[in-house]
């Protein structure tokens, strides 16, 4: 009897738990439009880098402080849903005192919803009343799966081409 709810336990935990890593995978484009129509994208970077683009206008450009920063992303997946920050960073090592903040769920491997805040106060749910949007993750060109579409002219890079006379 005892053995039925070990089992049951760790098929619970592993269902709810398990693929919070591999539900993770954001990089790449994404793009939608929120709920007062305003378009955004956001290409979230391996490096914890994002941009951040709100009507053509990117995110880290709000601060008229010169090119020496850059925006970063972190995501606290322990809690539902998840908490996202997006911090501008200077060269310095300096943060911008605001933060972008807001909640996140993942709803499909191609969908995910945001709802963000600029006053400080993290948003509790994905009501009208935030600034939610529901974005797409946009098609990625899939790597040649073999050598017919390794030799294809689309998916192909000329080789390196090594000057002769200054071969070593």
């Amino acid at each position: 009897m005892k053995l039925k709810y070990i089992i049951a336990l760790f098929v619970v935990s592993t269902l709810a738990y398990g693929n919070s890593n591999a539900q993770l995978d954001l990089q790449g484009k994404w793009e939608g439009t929120d709920t007062h129509g305003d378009q955004a994208s956001i290409t979230f970077k391996s490096d914890s880098t994002a941009d951040f683009v709100m009507n053509g206008k990117s995110f880290k450009e709000a601060i008229p402080t010169g090119d020496d920063r850059e925006l970063y992303y972190h995501i606290d997946s322990s809690v539902r849903p998840f908490q996202i920050d997006f911090i501008i960073r200077f060269q310095d090592g300096t943060e911008f005192p605001n933060r972008l903040i807001g909640i996140m769920e993942i709803i499909s491997d191609s969908k995910i919803r945001m709802a963000l805040s600029l006053d400080g106060e993290r948003p509790k749910d994905f009501s009208d009343s935030t600034n939610s949007v529901i974005l797409e993750r946009l098609a990625k060109k899939a790597k040649p799966k073999n050598r017919a579409e390794q030799n294809d002219p689309e998916n192909w890079l000329p080789p390196l081409q090594v000057d002769p006379i200054h071969e070593n």
